[in-house]
């Protein structure tokens, strides 16, 4: 199988809550963000072998988190993801719940 050597990957993501500005201080919470992601899976193969453009991806994710309460999450985001193979860029849209108990 072909196995690298080395795999690389980072992110960088901001949020910023939007809710003081829009209501005041209180419990809740709006949080608009951004984030970027690269990962290449065959950033080092072994010699002789070739590294597979499709497993190095930069993704693009924006989305908004609300929290009505601190134990309480509800996230939607958009997701772009392209690959160094070319063709069709893939799109997402994803949305979750999160409960603290």
């Amino acid at each position: 199988p072909e196995v690298p050597i080395r795999q690389t990957g980072y992110y960088f993501e901001a949020a910023y809550d939007v809710m003081p500005l829009l209501m005041g201080l209180g419990e809740q919470s709006l949080r608009p963000f951004a984030r970027l992601e690269f990962l290449d899976l065959n950033a080092k193969m072994r010699k002789g072998l070739s590294a597979n453009p499709g497993l190095e991806t930069q993704n693009i994710v924006a989305g908004l988190q609300y929290q009505p309460v601190p134990e309480v999450v509800l996230k939607g985001e958009f997701d772009h993801k392209k690959s160094e193979a070319g063709g069709e860029a893939a799109k997402e849209i994803r949305v979750g719940a999160g409960f603290i108990f």
